[in-house]
């Protein structure tokens, strides 16, 4: 459990270091999209190998594909419910006058809604997580290092919007310490509950984790990466799936 607990953590530490990125080095729109769709395919490989992969090696299909559209209809629920607290654009970056990203310039009382919009996305990824770490290190690396990129992003943008809001640098870097503290509890509530659950439990909620990624990933990640980069989002999203397949496979 203390390894699925550091696994969560280092996971979870892409957070703070998008943080950084964002207040020292503020990236272009661009590069931030590039880097979104890289972490999109990286997550598609995860998704398709290590949960969906397994799930129907050990159950019937039809299991798996109620599992998973259970998965898309609580995302669904839960994004709309954060949206309405105006968290709806917790991915989206602007540009300044320099071409840098600079958030969706919402006001403070839209940090909250963040927050909410960055657990909704990361604790399902690695509650899975844990699950991964049953079978070993090895076969969870694709869907940790699928984690770590797509976090980068979401916390660059995030960041750049509550700076602007007036957030001091010391309560932004104690949030994004909050919630790496929180993926990396979740990973290992994941790693206790898969590992007295049975098998068959396990591979069902696989699959509920998949449909609920996928529909993250077609909400947000992939949408906003090609709204930021262009049509070079399509190249990089399938070396981002190559490299996933590549780390599932070896």
């Amino acid at each position: 459990m203390l390894e699925a607990a550091i696994w969560g953590a280092i996971a979870g530490a892409s957070l703070l270091i998008g943080a950084i990125i964002a207040l020292v080095a503020h990236p272009s729109p661009r590069t931030v999209g590039l880097v979104m769709a890289f972490g999109a395919g990286t997550l598609i490989a995860a998704v398709s190998f290590d949960l969906i992969g397994d799930s129907l090696a050990l159950e019937d299909s039809e299991f798996v594909a109620v599992a998973m559209l259970l998965g898309a209809l609580m995302f669904f629920v839960g994004d709309t419910l954060v949206s309405s607290a105006g968290g709806h654009k917790r991915k989206s970056l602007s540009v300044d006058g320099d071409g840098k990203a600079t958030g969706d310039g919402e006001q403070d009382e839209s940090g909250v809604a963040i927050v909410l919009g960055t657990v909704l996305d990361g604790v399902p990824e690695t509650f899975v997580m844990g699950l991964a770490l049953i079978e070993g290190g090895d076969e969870a690396l694709g869907l940790i290092m699928a984690v770590f990129i797509s976090n980068l992003p979401e916390a660059i943008g995030a960041t750049s919007s509550l700076a602007r809001s007036g957030w001091a640098t010391t309560r932004i870097m104690a949030m994004w310490g909050g919630i790496a503290a929180i993926t990396a509890l979740s990973s290992m509530l994941g790693y206790a509950f898969f590992d007295a659950a049975a098998g068959q439990t396990g591979t069902r909620v696989e699959g509920f984790a998949a449909g609920a990624i996928l529909a993250m990933l077609a909400t947000t990640m992939i949408p906003e990466s090609q709204k930021l980069a262009g049509r070079l989002v399509g190249v990089v999203m399938t070396l981002g799936f190559t490299l996933g397949v590549w780390v599932t496979a070896a």
